[in-house]
């Protein structure tokens, strides 16, 4: 997401780093590009995910609650990520490529 948010140019606004200005003429801006990565978040994620962003009104919120829901927290955080990718078995039957 953060790769097709950065080749819109748009990257910055999701992530915070684009403060909105003061001058009227350049909120208008500002809100303008802040409600197309809002837009290019919620046309890419899934319908699960949807849920909790739906009522996000900056792509900023929509991003921090994508980020708390899916990054992992802390040390025991990246332990259970690291156990589930190591763990992870393609069952008999199952086509490689589908696993992969």
């Amino acid at each position: 997401m953060l790769d097709i948010l950065t080749d819109m140019g748009l990257k910055d606004y999701a992530l915070g780093k684009t403060p909105q200005p003061n001058e009227t003429s350049a909120k208008e801006a500002w809100a303008k590009k802040d409600q197309q990565a809002l837009s290019a978040i919620h046309l890419r994620v899934g319908d699960d995910p949807l849920v909790y962003i739906s009522d996000a009104d900056s792509s900023n919120s929509a991003w921090t609650t994508l980020a708390n829901m899916y990054q992992p927290a802390g040390p025991i955080g990246i332990v259970q990520v690291q156990q589930k990718l190591f763990h992870a078995q393609c069952q008999d039957g199952e086509d490689i490529n589908d696993h992969i």
